[in-house]
């Protein structure tokens, strides 16, 4: 029964889809258990009380004939005490009394039990506890034969047959099993009934809050499903369907944003192309006019390849599409290698990189090397002449953790929440301009993102550090 009412082993197939369906089958089912040995309980407790009140019948009279038996002291005795004997079933008309000896009836009880002892033989019954019989005409009959022989009486012992019909008994069973069925059926489908019914009416919460699920739409998303009216069983869902909306209308809306931004990004060079293409074409110009032009649309493309490539690249990043190679990176020789590449950028304007710590994670050396290159090109451009450019590498009890700090202008707290955002530019620092594709940050989090580590940015009293996290527990490091 508790299979049952769990769902546990049973077959898909049984079930059907419909929870109100399903609950009421269930509830069915475990009623129909209930009833069932209920009903075979009850049936059970009315065999035996009958069973001990005809047990107990009988055994009253075999005592008083075998009573009977022991006060008798001759054959002529014998004969004036069958009277005695018949006696014993005077006051209970279920009740047969019988005295057979060498085959001859002394005392001939009811027909049917002469048939039944004759049949059987009385000395294949005699000693027996009581044995249910059926008799002619259907009847049922429970028999014990008590034997008795007396020392002056050398012949064959005298048999008293003590009968009890218990045709009665066994009809008011088999009425009372007929009436436990029939009620038990009406029972079993009332129960169910009255299960569909409340069923019902307890999911009714559920049909409502579907409905209005029904009603959410992409520009509703941020209509949350009513939690007050939902039964205390359900507001655990509701409340993570409210939450799944909230992601997907966050998802929907940087969707939206990023469709926007790129919109917007890529709008400014192929005006330029279309533009440079429109005015080339307008006359006649010279081979070399051409060459320039293409040269020109050449640097363009470019442009556009590069944010095609990192904008695929934080895509596929962000939805966990990307494949990383892990393995020991010793972050000292990277940034060493890096800082040797930007080397001629920084010394023409009076830079220097310096480079501190040293440590190993496992991750993708690509990856790594792209993060790291993304934050030196940053600092070197946006850093003031004659300025250092620092690379610190340390090793805390949690993580691995690389610092590009430069000195720069002030940045607003505001501004510095923005900078990982795609399309960002710090276009507003003196003699800079707005150059890149603005997703170089964007970038550097994604690679971050992948290899389970942070990055963050925090404002230094004259400029800024940003700083590339490695969790120790996924991470293999020495510190040299």
């Amino acid at each position: 029964m508790r299979a049952l009412l769990s769902g546990a082993h049973v077959p898909k197939a049984i079930l059907p889809h419909s929870l109100s369906t399903r609950l009421v089958l269930l509830f069915t089912v475990s009623t129909t258990i209930v009833f069932v040995l209920l009903g075979a309980s009850l049936q059970q407790m009315l065999r035996m009380e009958l069973k001990q009140r005809d047990v107990e019948e009988l055994g009253s009279r075999v005592k008083v004939v075998i009573h009977h038996f022991d006060e008798i002291s001759s054959p002529d005795e014998l004969q004036r005490s069958i009277p005695r004997f018949a006696d014993v079933a005077i006051e209970q008309a279920r009740m047969q009394i019988g005295l057979v000896q060498g085959g001859n009836w002394l005392l001939s009880p009811a027909r049917a039990v002469v048939s039944i002892v004759e049949h059987n033989g009385v000395a294949q019954l005699a000693g027996r506890e009581a044995v249910e019989y059926v008799g002619p005409m259907g009847r049922r009959w429970w028999l014990v034969i008590v034997a008795h022989q007396w020392r002056w009486n050398p012949g064959p012992p005298v048999h008293a047959v003590i009968a009890l019909d218990v045709t009665d008994a066994t009809n008011v069973q088999k009425h009372f099993q007929n009436a436990l069925l029939i009620s038990g059926v009406a029972g079993i489908l009332l129960m169910a009934a009255l299960a569909w019914l409340v069923t019902r009416q307890g999911l009714a919460p559920l049909g409502r809050i579907a409905a209005e699920a029904e009603r959410v739409t992409a520009q509703r998303l941020g209509q949350a499903l009513s939690i007050e009216d939902a039964p205390a069983e359900v507001r655990g869902m509701v409340a993570s369907i409210n939450r799944m909306l909230e992601r997907l209308g966050e998802s929907f809306r940087s969707l939206e944003q990023f469709s926007a931004d790129i919109a917007h990004e890529l709008r400014t060079p192929v005006n330029t192309l279309l533009l440079q293409t429109q005015v080339t074409l307008s006359r006649e110009r010279s081979s070399d006019e051409y060459r320039e032009t293409l040269h020109a649309s050449l640097e363009e493309l470019e442009h556009l390849h590069r944010m095609v490539s990192d904008m695929l690249f934080i895509a596929r990043a962000e939805r966990d599409m990307t494949q990383i190679t892990r393995e020991l990176v010793p972050l000292r020789a990277e940034a060493e290698a890096l800082a040797e590449y930007f080397e001629p950028l920084a010394s023409e304007r009076g830079q220097v990189i310096t480079i501190t710590g040293e440590a190993q994670v496992r991750g993708d050396r690509a990856m790594i090397r792209r993060a790291i290159t993304n934050l030196l090109s940053n600092a070197v451009r946006y850093a003031p002449r004659d300025t250092a450019v620092a690379v610190r590498i340390d090793r805390t009890a949690d993580n691995v953790v690389l610092t590009v700090e430069n000195r720069c202008p002030p940045i607003p707290e505001a501004e510095l929440e923005r900078l990982f955002d795609r399309f960002v530019r710090r276009g507003d620092a003196p003699g800079i301009a707005a150059e890149g594709t603005g997703l170089g940050l964007a970038i550097v989090r994604s690679i971050m993102t992948l290899h389970g580590g942070s990055v963050r940015v925090r404002a230094l009293p004259d400029g800024v550090a940003f700083e590339l996290s490695w969790p120790t527990a996924g991470a293999e490091m020495t510190e040299m």
